[in-house]
Parts: structure tokens; sequence; C-alpha cells
């Protein structure tokens, strides 16, 4: 950095001075030369030179120019040393602020962000403080949530040497010279003199910490004592995590998925797979109680949850909850038998359950025989009624798919022309069934049939005889024939 310093008297254009440096006994860091053309006499402060000044004695011959005679715009110069024994060598001057150096050092504004983003603070950066003056001395609470750095900007009013700064121990990722200063506090334009500088100082988020401490530390070694700034920024690291609580449960209302551990301080979105790599969003939707039941569709999807609070811009993190679909319905351990209208549950690893009708509730049903001919009675001639089996839902899985059994009204005609004799029924045809004391349901293609086998010569024996189902109507009503006891 080259160090700055006005001038009190103009100097001529392109003026060359040279001396002898014989009077100076030492020339130090914070030494003053004389210069003097004609009646102008011009102190320079040998502490502002830049590069190395070590060699410099009493025999050097100092020769210091100047390009510009407008006070106001004074420039850059050069201080060429040079004697018997060094080459010439030129060293940079210019102009220096009138004020004392390095008088103040804070910080004004720190941002957070992410690697990569603009360096010139115009876009990609979050701010969590800002101040209209610099602080020395701050703390600072900083929600990382999403972001990987922090930037700070420093306000330095003065000059330094050298500097150190850290977050804790690590040194920033990056820095940039934000503004130089004119003696108004305003961006100095080209040629104005630079009393003050705006740095800014990026540092990557400690991760697995809870706090951090940012240090700005500016030395300005040219003069004795030498001046030592400091601003230091006490951080505490805070994050906002995905929730916890939201749970989901299928057995709560079997026809929808109930999700619990919620309050009006989150809210959801459905997240739907377009099976393409893409996905489909729903709105995000606030929560007004502390549970809420969804859809249950034929596909998986997810639902995801999150605090409504922002984190600095920054969405915060979600859960997510699959609502599945549902299984397939117990199929092969269900039988129905139209004739005899049983209906047969036998043993599964999940429990079934039944709804006999439209709009029933399902009843849990064990592995057995059912016998459904109530059910059917109650069916309308020529309509029909439906019984829906499936597996029940449980805390983590929902209902299944429910398997349909369709039944309808009765055949009206009934078996009428049928009747026993000597042995034998007699009209029968092709569509009825016929029993005895409950047993097997037979049917033939004879109009005659003897039947003297299945009857007992101790007590008489109950016949039945229906029209067996079609595809738009159940069996008929039975008709019963009570068969004397054989001779």
């Amino acid at each position: 950095m080259k160090f700055k310093k006005i001038f009190s008297a103009v100097v001529s254009a392109a003026l060359s001075l040279s001396l002898l440096a014989s009077n100076v006994t030492a020339l130090e860091a914070n030494a003053e030369l004389n210069l003097v053309s004609e009646s102008v006499t011009q102190t320079i402060d040998l502490s502002q030179f830049t590069g190395d000044m070590s060699y410099v004695t009493p025999n050097n011959v100092v020769e210091v120019s100047f390009d510009n005679n407008n006070e106001s715009n004074i420039v850059d110069t050069d201080l060429i040393i040079s004697d018997n024994t060094n080459s010439a060598t030129t060293l940079g001057i210019s102009p220096r602020a009138t004020a004392n150096p390095l008088s103040v050092l804070g910080v004004t504004n720190i941002w957070v962000g992410n690697s990569g983003y603009d360096s010139d603070g115009s876009t990609g950066w979050t701010e969590v403080y800002s101040s209209t003056s610099p602080q020395t001395s701050l703390s600072s609470t900083v929600n990382t949530t999403g972001f990987t750095h922090i930037r700070f900007r420093v306000y330095q009013w003065g000059y330094t040497t050298s500097a150190y700064n850290r977050l804790d121990s690590a040194s920033p990722t990056g820095s940039f010279n934000m503004a130089s200063l004119n003696s108004s506090g305003n961006i100095a334009s080209s040629g104005e003199t630079v009393y003050g500088f705006i740095d800014d100082y990026i540092f990557a988020i400690p991760t697995e910490k809870t706090s951090s401490v940012a240090k700005f530390i500016g030395y300005y070694d040219q003069v004795s004592p030498m001046v030592t700034k400091e601003a230091k920024v006490n951080i505490t690291w805070t994050s906002i995590t995905a929730p916890t609580t939201p749970t989901i449960a299928y057995n709560v209302h079997s026809d929808y998925a109930y999700v619990s551990g919620v309050d009006n301080t989150m809210e959801y979105r459905a997240k739907f797979d377009n099976g393409d790599g893409t996905y489909s969003y729903s709105d995000w939707t606030e929560f007004t109680g502390t549970a809420l039941y969804f859809p249950i569709y034929d596909y998986d999807y997810t639902l995801q949850i999150r605090y409504q609070t922002s984190t600095n811009g920054n969405p915060p993190p979600n859960c997510e909850l699959i609502v599945q679909t549902r299984s397939a319905g117990p199929s092969s351990y269900v039988e129905y038998d139209s004739i005899s209208e049983i209906l047969a549950i036998y043993t599964s690893e999940k429990q079934i359950e039944v709804a006999l009708g439209d709009g029933a509730s399902y009843v849990a049903i064990s592995p057995a025989y059912y016998l459904v001919d109530t059910f059917i009675d109650a069916i309308p001639e020529g309509g029909f009624n439906r019984i829906y089996i499936r597996y029940a839902a449980t805390a983590t899985e929902p209902a299944s798919n429910a398997l349909v059994l369709t039944l309808y009204g009765r055949n009206p005609n009934t078996p009428d022309a049928v009747y026993y004799e000597n042995g034998a029924l007699y009209n029968l045809t092709s569509d009825m069934v016929f029993r005895f004391n409950g047993g097997a349901w037979y049917s033939t293609e004879y109009s005659a049939v003897n039947v003297t086998s299945f009857m007992s010569s101790t007590e008489t024996t109950l016949l039945e005889i229906r029209y067996m189902p079609t595809d738009s109507a159940s069996c008929s009503a039975i008709r019963e024939i009570t068969l004397s006891i054989l001779a």
C-alpha cells in the first residue's frame, strides 16, 4: 500500500530539488528533511516513504520530484535516493491524509452467502447486520441455515502497514477493496487524496461450532509508539433445523393419511414425482391446527414440512413424510360361493376387514365362513350392492385396495313346478340346484332324478330347491319340500 501526504504549499510543476542531507545525523523512520525551493519550504515525513529505507545515510543525495502544481490534485511522487555505492532507487510517495494513522477501525456490515457469489457485493449475499457507524466491539447472532460463508465489511480511517484478520484461527478465503474514501468520507475519485478504505473479508462458516470470534487488527508501525486498532465480533451460530415432530399414521382414519405433531408455525406442500426425473409441487400451505388428514392416491407422494420462519431470506430445511399408496387387496385369502352364498375368509398375515354395502363402515373379521344370504335378501329385485374386503390399515401402512364383491337381487322365479313322488323328483331343469338336509348342492341335466339314496328310513328329509345365480341375479329364494320316511 502506498502512503499518502498532503502538502501545505504549492510546488511548481516538474520542479526538481536536490539537496545534500549532510545536516541529518540519522534517518530514522520518523525523520524529516527540509526541502528548500526559493521561498517555499516543504517538510516531508520519511515515515511515509514506501520501500526499503534501511540504507539511507546522511551522504545520500535525495531528490524529490512532483508532477502537479495543483495542491488539491497532488498525485503519487517519487523519492529518488542515490550515492556512490548504491544504484539509484525509486521509492513511491503519495499524498497522506491529515487524520492520524489508523484512527478508526470497525465493522459496519455482515452478510451470509455461499462460495462463488459475486465479490462486489451486488448479488448473492444476505445481510444479517448493518450499522451506520463502525463498531469496534459487536455481538451478533448469525443463522447459517443454507449458507456456507460469512462476509464482513470493515471501515478504516487512516492507514496500516500490516493487518491481522481472522475468524477464530482461520484466514479469509477472499478479501476485496470495496472503496477508497476522500476527506468527506465519500468514494474518492481519480486523483483525490485518500483518507480511508472500505474492505470486505470473506470466511468459511465453521461447522460444528456454536460460537466464534472474528478479529480485525490493523498495525501502523511507521510511528513510535506503534498504533494498533482492533474490531472484534462475537458470533453465536444458529440454524433452523427441519421439524422433527411430524408423524404419519394410517389407522386413525383408514381412508386418509393422518399427520400429527404439527402446529401453526409450520407449513407443508406436496411433492409429486413426474416419472421423468422432475417433480411437481403444490403451494406451501400453513398448518392451522395440530393435525391434518391427507388423501391417499394410487401412487406414492411426499409431504414436505418446514417452519414458516425464513432464514435470512433463505428457505428453511424441511422434513419429508412419504404418503404411501394402497397395496393390492387380499384376493388370495378370500373365496365366495355364489350358490351356497358363503364368504370364506382364510388366515392372513394381515387383518382383513369387510364393509357390507356402499358407504358402510369396515369391520374387522376373523378367518371363518360367513353366510351372506341376509345381505342379498335386502337387495331389491333387479338391483345390486357390494361387499368390500381389504387389509386393515396399520400405523405404518394404509388400508389396501378393496376386493369388491358385487351381488345382485334375487331371481324372482321359484321352482314351484318341481314335485316329489315315489322316491324321485320331477320337473327339474338344468338351471336349478337342490340339496338334502343342508348338505352340498347338486345340479342335473335330467328332469327326473331318483333321490332315495339321500332319504332316511328313520326320519324325514328336508329338500331345498332354488334357481342358480345368473350374471344379473343371485339365486332365487329356496323352495322347501319335506320328504317322508322311506318305507
